[in-house]
């Protein structure tokens, strides 16, 4: 993979609003936290909207990153933490990769 930059969107608002903001400042490559930052919850989305996503905006960029939630604390002793199996399942379902940092951690889960 060749060097590139790529804007790291916290969700202030929406999901939308996050991926709306990365086109207005042309980045080719998406990373952002599937966790609202000011409210403190996790990102949910209607099946309505990840169809729209998928459909009209993931052909606008070369590249999509989930940066997990800073609640997700893999030294604890569950196995499988339920903050990062549900941000997982919906990267999946968006067709994100998990940040570089979880990649391992990701496939021993079966993702």
């Amino acid at each position: 993979m060749s060097n590139a930059i790529g804007l790291h969107l916290r969700l202030d608002t929406s999901f939308s609003a996050a991926v709306e903001k990365a086109l207005r400042v042309q980045q080719p490559i998406l990373q952002c936290f599937f966790m609202q930052q000011k409210l403190k919850t996790p990102l949910r989305l209607s099946p309505h909207e990840i169809k729209t996503f998928v459909r009209e905006y993931r052909s606008l960029f070369s590249q999509f990153f989930l940066h997990g939630s800073y609640l997700i604390n893999l030294s604890g002793v569950q196995p499988r933490h339920p903050v990062l199996m549900r941000e997982l399942t919906l990267a999946k379902r968006l067709f994100f990769y998990p940040h570089d940092s979880a990649s391992r951690i990701c496939q021993g889960l079966g993702h």
